[in-house]
Parts: C-alpha cells; sequence; structure tokens
C-alpha cells in the first residue's frame, strides 16, 4: 500500500523513502550495478542503438578509444570462450578428479556462480581448442590464456599449435576472475596433483582486462548481498570465498593473491558506503603483519573497518571455509565479536613495545600517524583515551605527538581563525526531521509535475503568497530555470521536505489527457491565498 521504493517512468525518476535517494535511470544504474557513469552510458545507448559522441577529443584519440574499447571486447568474449571449455572439461570423463575434489570442498550451489570448470592435462588441451576457433595466437597470448614456446615462429594472425604453444593452465580446478560487473577477465586454479612441483595455486598473468591490484575475487556475486546487509568479509583464500557463499555468507570477497590495495578498499566503499569491512586473516605473524598495512588505507578512506582473526588449533592452521564447514556457529560469533582495527592496531603495538621509555615513545610514534588520520574528532578522543590506558602514558604527551608532521616537525601554533574553523568543523551537524506538506501545495506540485509548462504561469506575485518557505524557494529556483524536471528538484528540495515533495512527484492524479490544467492551476493558487486554518477564518 505504501511502497518505500518507487519508479516512476512516465518522469523517467525513482525515489527511495527508505534511503532518501532519487535520480534517473544511469543514477541507478552507478548505485546498484557500481558502476562507472561512462559505462553505464555506453550500455543504455548500445541498448537504444545510439552512438554517443566524442565531442572533446580529436579524431586520432577517439579512433584510438575505440580501438581499446574493441580490444576489451574481444578479451572478454575470448576469456568467456575459454570459461565454457573449462566448464564442459568438468562435465566430462576426464574432468572425474575435479569434480570429486569440488564436491569435497563442499561447493555446489557456489561453483555455476564462480563459473567452476576444468582444465585438462597435458599441456595443450585449451590451445588446441582455440586452434579449432582460428583465433590468432596474438589474442591469446594477449588474453594470458597460453604461452609462446620460445622456439616459436609463427605468421601474424596464426592461430595457435601444440607446437607453438601451451596453456597456462594444466590440470588444475580453475575458477572465472571477474569485472565488478561479472565479465570474466581471468582464471584461477588450484592443482590437483599433490606431488606436483607446480605452484598449489595459480592465478592469470596481468593483461590489458585484469588487473590483480584493482579487482576483488568474487565482488560480482557478493555486491548486492554487500549493499542491502553494508557489510564486507574480506578472506584471504578464493576457495574461502566460494566455501562462504555456499554457506550463505553472500558478502565475501579476496584479494586476489596481493595485499590488499587502496584500490580495492575504494572498490569496497562504494558497496558498502558507510557500513563496515570486516578482514579475517590468519593469526600469525605474517597475517598480523599484513594486516597492520592495510589498516590504514581502509582509515584514510574512512571505512569503518574490523578485525577477527582465525588462530591455529593444535599447531594446524584453520581457514576460514575449514571453519564455516565444521562450525558455523562460531564462525559467527568471530564475525560478531570482530574488534574495532584502530584499537587491534594500537593493542598489538602495546602488547609488542618494551615497557621502557624507549619501548613507550616508539609505541607512540609508531601509533601517532593512524591516530592522526581518524576524521572523527569524538572517535580519535576515545581512541587516545584507550591508548593512554595501555602505555600508561599522559593524553597531552599523545597530543603533542599527533601535532608533529610526519618528519617530525613541531606544527606552528593555530591562529584563531584556525581553531574557529576546527571548532565549527567539529560540532554536530544538526539537521531538521522530515516534515509535511500542505494537501494544496502537495497538489500543485503534482499538477506542475504533470504539465511543466504551467510553471510559466508561476508569476513572481503569485509564488510570494506560497507561505511555506522552502517549496516557494523550490518553484523560484524552477521557474528562473524555465523548466520542472522532477528528480533534479527533489535532489535541490531541502531535505526535510524531500520525502513530501517526491511523493507529490510520484501522484498520477492529473495525468488523465482530458484534463484541463490551468482551471485546476488557478483555483489552487486562489486556495492558497485563503487563511489555512479554523481560527484566523472564525476571527475574520
Amino acid at each position: 500500500k505504501s511502497p518505500s521504493f518507487n519508479v516512476n517512468a512516465q518522469k523517467q525518476f525513482f525515489h527511495c523513502f527508505g534511503c532518501g535517494k532519487s535520480g534517473d535511470v544511469f543514477t541507478f544504474l552507478t548505485e546498484v550495478e557500481g558502476k562507472r557513469f561512462v559505462d553505464v552510458a555506453r550500455e543504455l545507448a548500445g541498448r537504444a542503438g545510439i552512438e554517443l559522441p566524442e565531442a572533446t577529443q580529436t579524431r586520432e584519440a577517439a579512433l584510438r578509444a575505440r580501438a581499446e574499447e574493441t580490444e576489451r571486447a574481444k578479451l572478454v568474449r575470448l576469456h568467456e570462450l575459454a570459461a565454457e571449455f573449462y566448464c564442459e572439461q568438468l562435465a566430462s570423463e576426464a574432468g572425474a578428479r575435479a569434480r570429486a575434489y569440488v564436491e569435497k570442498r563442499g561447493i555446489v550451489k557456489a561453483a555455476e556462480t564462480f563459473r567452476i570448470g576444468y582444465a585438462p592435462a597435458g599441456w595443450d588441451a585449451l590451445t588446441r581448442h582455440l586452434e579449432a576457433k582460428k583465433i590468432p595466437h596474438e589474442w591469446c597470448e594477449r588474453a594470458g590464456l597460453v604461452r609462446r614456446r620460445e622456439s616459436a615462429r609463427l605468421e601474424p594472425n596464426a592461430p595457435p599449435t601444440k607446437a607453438t604453444h601451451f596453456d597456462v593452465f594444466v590440470d588444475r580446478v580453475v575458477y572465472a576472475l571477474t569485472s565488478p560487473m561479472g565479465e570474466v577477465i581471468g582464471f584461477g586454479g588450484r592443482i590437483l596433483d599433490s606431488e606436483s612441483d607446480q605452484p598449489k595455486y595459480k592465478n592469470s598473468p596481468e593483461t590489458p582486462i585484469y588487473k590483480k591490484g584493482e579487482n576483488l575475487f568474487g565482488l560480482h556475486a557478493a555486491k548486492h548481498a554487500m549493499r542491502k546487509s553494508g557489510r564486507a568479509l574480506v578472506v584471504e583464500g578464493n576457495f574461502d570465498v566460494m566455501t562462504l557463499h555456499e554457506r550463505g555468507i553472500d558478502y565475501a570477497v579476496a584479494p586476489q593473491g596481493t595485499a590488499i590495495t587502496e584500490a580495492q578498499v575504494n572498490l569496497l566503499k562504494r558497496f558498502v558506503g558507510r557500513g563496515e569491512v570486516i578482514l579475517m586473516l590468519d593469526a600469525d605473524p605474517a597475517g598480523r603483519a599484513a594486516t597492520l598495512k592495510v589498516i590504514r588505507l581502509f582509515v584514510d578512506a574512512d571505512v569503518k573497518v574490523r578485525i577477527t582473526q582465525l588462530r591455529a588449533e593444535g599447531g594446524k592452521k584453520v581457514d576460514p571455509d575449514d571453519l564455516a564447514r565444521a562450525d558455523m556457529p562460531r564462525f559467527q560469533h568471530l564475525l560478531e565479536s570482530a574488534m574495532d582495527a584502530v584499537t587491534f592496531f594500537c593493542d598489538e603495538v602495546a602488547a609488542a613495545s618494551e615497557a621502557t621509555i624507549q619501548g613507550k615513545v616508539a609505541a607512540v610514534r609508531e601509533c601517532a600517524p593512524l591516530l592522526r588520520a581518524v576524521r572523527d574528532p569524538l572517535q580519535r578522543d576515545l581512541y587516545l583515551h584507550h591508548v593512554e590506558n595501555s602505555l600508561k602514558i599522559d593524553r597531552q604527551l599523545l597530543r603533542s605527538t599527533l601535532r608533529q608532521t610526519a618528519d617530525g616537525a613541531a606544527r606552528p601554533a593555530p591562529t584563531r581563525d584556525e581553531l574557529s574553523a576546527s571548532a565549527a568543523a567539529d560540532a554536530p551537524v544538526v539537521t531538521a526531521p522530515p516534515r509535511p506538506i500542505s494537501p494544496i501545495l502537495s497538489k500543485l506540485l503534482s499538477l506542475l509535475s504533470q504539465h511543466a509548462a504551467l510553471i510559466a504561469e508561476m508569476t513572481p506575485e503569485l509564488l510570494a503568497t506560497i507561505p511555506d518557505l522552502q517549496v516557494r524557494a523550490l518553484l523560484e529556483e524552477a521557474r528562473s530555470a524555465g523548466s520542472f524536471a522532477p528528480q533534479p528538484l527533489i535532489e535541490r528540495a531541502a531535505p526535510e521536505i524531500r520525502g513530501a515533495v517526491a511523493r507529490a512527484f510520484l501522484s498520477d492524479e492529473f495525468a488523465a489527457p482530458e484534463l484541463h490544467p490551468k482551471p485546476i492551476l488557478a483555483g489552487l493558487v486562489a486556495k492558497l491565498g485563503l487563511p489555512s486554518d479554523r481560527a484566523a477564518l472564525e476571527e475574520q
């Protein structure tokens, strides 16, 4: 009866009364799919058969951009072809061992989501498949799917052969590495032969479409759950991600064989917004060191991050997928009891420091850059109090250290203007609660949204009769702009009336084609001149 999310196809905008977001189709797709505006524009233009102009580019730059786009599309199609081949091989007789391994890991529903397949033994299965498809060897090499033998000499555009090339992935369970939109841009694989001298895990080499530090494994499958829950779980292994998705932890992702990068932190921020990221990393010294380094990236990006660590039991390392399969209640407890990352960092530093003056000085200097990066002054003050208690030192010493620059030089004393600006920045932002607008004004906005040309009839004299100053300001802006576009006006409306304005614009009360809008406008304007309360009428 009263949905919180509304789409008005006629007026081409949406509004969510739950979170307050409004926008057009471009806004919707950039928000929901996490795509860049330019990618959304190209996708929609392609659907509509419209060629987007490149007005700001030279002809050479436009041709180069088109060539790059064509290259990307070709490489994505080539990876899709390889993914289909690997999936077929998994279902074949040759893929029996790989199927048994996948079943042993308990991955059933997630197998399709992550495009699990099998790269056959023999070093040339994919090479022969691509040869049969007449795909030039240059593209196969550029995609990172096959490698050329050192002695090979080939004509341009010739297909790869067993004599000239060999497969990158051999006798492995493979799975797709994807872009946030779900395009296959690479592969990862696990060796099946435990006696092999090959690496246990292997990822595609970096290519024009695959950069390890710019992607997160499983993001294509996790992004909607991350938005819905406001939470992302980062684990270390790709199989950990697949097992967790199988068991309902569908907001899990993993860095692709590297330490977490700034680009990956920004990807996570795009999908969790003001939510949180939980890092579940190893509790061994190497795992702790990596965790401490990455916390600063999240703090700099102003992303809430918490830490939970898996500790070895009986000297045996425990992976997230092992724990999730064996004891899901304990796994959930680890998530819910995850520790604030900045507190974790400071506690780790304090625990490792010596109880001497030199040790405390070193600990304070190690914590200072991270504490200085915390933007919220209240949070920073609470962290200072925590470190003060942990190291048993005076808070003024901590504050003195924080006032120093990274190279150790003391900052000059702040001026009065700087102190005033700092106080203003630290003051809480007070926002008025949402409020309704009068029924007459709601009808007026609804009428104007259906018959935009009527805004020209709203003369300055008529606008002056509108008692609601925020609605009046909105209509004055629309009249001066000479247009009445609902979606931009919702965005410009004062926050406290934004919901009421959106409801008025979503109404179809005046949409009937036989309706005569000018007399209705005159009637509404006449009512605006009447006192709105009974007491005023009785007094008159």
